[in-house]
């Protein structure tokens, strides 16, 4: 289970941003500054779906990065505690350990 959270951090870390955020094509139309139209072989609607396409990439993008670090967080600080009670143990049979052998070396 945590290979596979960690594997997918770790594609998810390494995919390409969004499409949102992506530089424009060589040779792409540019709007200008003035504020006129420019044609283009794309249509309105084609150009509403992209945006809207864009915008659920964006979001899904961003809350899956999100869920992942919130997961990758309880993970790490999972491990953090087992390792620390495993320590907690092991000191402690130390310490009774050299206990008893001072009970005995007093006795």
């Amino acid at each position: 289970m945590a290979a596979a959270l960690l594997l997918a951090a770790v594609l998810v870390s390494a995919a390409a941003p969004p499409a949102v955020f992506a530089q424009p094509e060589e040779g792409a139309v540019a709007a200008p500054a003035s504020g006129q139209a420019v044609h283009s072989t794309q249509s309105a609607m084609e150009a509403k779906k992209d945006l809207q396409r864009g915008d659920e990439g964006f979001w899904s993008y961003a809350i899956s990065t999100l869920i992942i670090r919130f997961v990758g967080i309880f993970m790490v600080l999972g491990i953090l505690q087992a390792i620390i009670q495993i320590q907690g143990r092991i000191f402690g049979a130390y310490e009774a350990r050299k206990k008893a052998a001072a009970a005995a070396k007093a006795s």
